[in-house]
């Protein structure tokens, strides 16, 4: 899995680099442009997002990195836990928040529940056989362009 850290604090960033490279490739990014560029040039599995950047505020690079991607898992890591920055963060397209400090273990646990989430997402098969088309995993039939009732069963 790849991981991208867009953090301004170097010794933070390191830190949680070596800590993370035990299990995952790494790229640092030191600011809220170095971080959108590096993620519109470059694929990740997750990215690894601080709020207090020194160029632009964490909320905008967000929402950039959501209209290059809508389905990288970006997690929030910051020292700001309010409410409303919480809401404010899932509604821009954060998909999950974490407070500074943190414990390795409960950030692994995010990142797995976040990776085993788009996994799921990625793995819905689709089955086409002429314009009849059945989506396993919402269990939904298209046939022509129009959804097919189905019943519980």
């Amino acid at each position: 899995m790849k991981v991208l850290v867009i953090e301004d604090n170097p010794r933070l960033a390191e830190r949680v680099k070596r800590q993370l490279q035990k299990w995952y490739i790494v790229e640092i990014a030191r600011s809220g442009e170095e971080g959108i560029q590096v993620a519109s040039n470059h694929t990740f599995d997750i990215i690894l997002l601080d709020l207090g950047l020194p160029d632009m505020p964490g909320v905008e690079v967000c929402k950039h990195i959501r209209n290059i991607s809508a389905d990288i898992p970006i997690l929030v890591v910051t020292g700001v836990d309010t409410s409303m920055s919480r809401v404010e963060l899932l509604d821009t397209g954060a998909d999950d928040y974490i407070t500074k400090p943190f414990d390795l273990p409960e950030l692994l646990a995010r990142m797995n529940a976040l990776s085993r989430r788009r996994a799921r997402s990625e793995s819905q098969a689709v089955v086409t056989v002429g314009d009849l088309s059945i989506y396993t995993g919402n269990r939904e039939v298209i046939r022509n362009g129009v959804t097919v009732e189905l019943r519980r069963k």
